[in-house]
């Protein structure tokens, strides 16, 4: 009985070594409500407020680093344009092979299936032109300086509501001018150009961009939404408009 009582003693010692028997972080999914460090201003905070249980926003690569070693967090996603960035310092801390991926999608309610094909449409000519990869690049780089030149609407034009959520990064956010910028909203723009429409815009929270599109009240939503983000399946999805890389960086 004694041998019996310490051997169960050991086995919770050993549980408390290492973390109570929480699965450890070997694929992408494994991130999915542990706790996330990122680097603040990039695509990385959206990602981890979605997928974590918590998210520790870090002002520089050393910091992010640290609270991995330290065990302050689980992880952390770095998007993959600061990967070099980060790996300079990454002593002690390895790379998972896999990055997590994300594809970036708008959302129409089920209703409007003629919408989402004309979308898709838009989405091929944007990209077939080499536009899509011309305003993710622009913002990616250059962000507050960069001005993509729109496609010309008739004044006469009508207007689709298109639903969008500020974000860290260079996805949608308010300019020094305060105006609305970043990838999605050229995008949009540039979608609803394609079918000779004009585009405003109505600024919500992440988590009700789903529903916006699924009871009407926009038109269309976009905000580094995919078919995994939460309530995905009460709407139609367009093809993807962009595509997030993530690399996971784990003790």
């Amino acid at each position: 009985m004694k041998r019996i009582l310490c051997a169960v003693l050991a086995v919770f010692a050993l549980l408390a070594l290492t973390g109570c028997g929480e699965k450890l972080i070997e694929e992408p999914r494994d991130i999915y409500g542990k706790r996330i460090a990122v680097l603040e201003g990039t695509p990385s905070v959206m990602y981890a407020q979605i997928y974590g249980s918590e998210v520790r926003v870090c002002s520089d690569k050393k910091e992010l680093l640290s609270a991995i070693k330290l065990g302050d967090v689980d992880c952390a996603l770095v998007d993959e344009d600061d990967e070099s960035y980060v790996k300079r310092f990454q002593l002690g801390v390895k790379t998972l092979d896999d990055p997590f991926e994300v594809e970036l999608r708008i959302a129409a309610a089920y209703e409007n299936p003629n919408l989402i094909k004309d979308i898709n449409s838009a989405l091929f000519y944007l990209d077939d032109e080499g536009i899509l990869k011309d305003i993710i690049k622009g913002h990616n780089k250059k962000k507050d300086e960069f001005v993509f030149e729109h496609s010309e609407v008739p004044e006469d034009a009508k207007t689709l509501t298109v639903g969008v959520c500020i974000q860290e990064g260079p996805f949608c956010y308010y300019g020094e001018d305060g105006e609305l910028r970043g990838i999605e909203i050229d995008i949009a723009i540039e979608v609803c150009a394609y079918l000779g429409l004009k585009c405003e815009f109505e600024v919500m929270d992440w988590d009700d961009l789903i529903d916006a599109a699924w009871g009407g009240s926009v038109h269309f939503a976009m905000g580094c939404i995919s078919e995994t983000s939460p309530n995905a399946g009460k709407c139609i999805m367009s093809d993807p408009y962009a595509e997030c890389t993530q690399i996971i960086f784990v003790d």
